[in-house]
């Protein structure tokens, strides 16, 4: 057997495959095989990282394209799209989601004391409480998943403290460790789960007593006004 053909013998199943997972276009299982394949799979990472590329390109040119056809907005209109806008911008800056920025290295305080391989744990005292940008409301980072865009957090909110609505891209688990947390008109308690589904909206979640919330997230959830 030549060089040739012994590479192509041992060439990945799942290579030539990526256009059709960015596209939509394979089952439910399938997709969840070849994600898992992904992360063993460098070559594969790479041709789905050019198909996402090559994607966005055609969906760029194509909004471009509808976009010439489109009449320019009103004075009216273009103001109070340009308010909308700003108002968006205001209430990101005031926010500061530190969490979108984490990455998978393992957080501040991880101790591998008496652990297998590939443990780790962190102490109650131990780790970073980051501010948020409102008073009295701190996170501390748990674990991230780069690739999913999921973390685990803790996050502490002194009495008398809010956080605004804001829509899930994608599902979020939170239990509330202790304390009282309202969210809408509901009350929740200390050993409270509640779960929001991707796309939802959770209204202003507030607490008049203080309180530690145990929650994992997207890093893509949209402040709404």
């Amino acid at each position: 057997m030549n060089g040739a053909t012994e590479q192509r013998s041992h060439a990945c199943p799942w290579r030539d495959c990526a256009p059709l997972h960015v596209l939509g276009l394979t089952g439910t299982d399938e997709s969840a095989r070849y994600v898992e394949h992904l992360e063993h799979c460098g070559a594969c990472r790479a041709e789905y990282a050019s198909a996402q590329d090559e994607a966005a390109q055609v969906d760029l040119a194509r909004a471009r394209e509808d976009a010439a056809h489109l009449a320019p907005p009103s004075a009216a209109v273009r103001e109070r799209l340009l308010g909308a806008v700003a108002a968006d911008a205001a209430s990101e800056a005031r926010v500061d989601r530190t969490w979108r920025r984490w990455t998978a290295s393992e957080p501040d305080g991880a101790s591998h004391e008496g652990l297998s391989p590939g443990l780790y744990a962190v102490a109650a005292g131990a780790g970073l409480w980051e501010r948020i940008g409102i008073d009295g409301i701190e996170v501390k980072r748990l674990a991230a998943d780069e690739r999913r865009r999921v973390v685990t957090m803790l996050i502490r909110m002194a009495p008398g403290t809010a956080y605004p609505r804001h829509r899930h891209a994608a599902v979020e688990e939170c239990f509330v460790v202790s304390g009282e947390l309202k969210v809408g008109q509901r009350q929740l308690s200390a050993g409270d789960y509640q779960l929001s589904a991707e796309g939802s909206v959770h209204d202003v979640q507030s607490t008049a007593t203080g309180c530690l919330l145990l929650i994992t997230s997207s890093q893509d959830d949209e402040l709404v006004d």
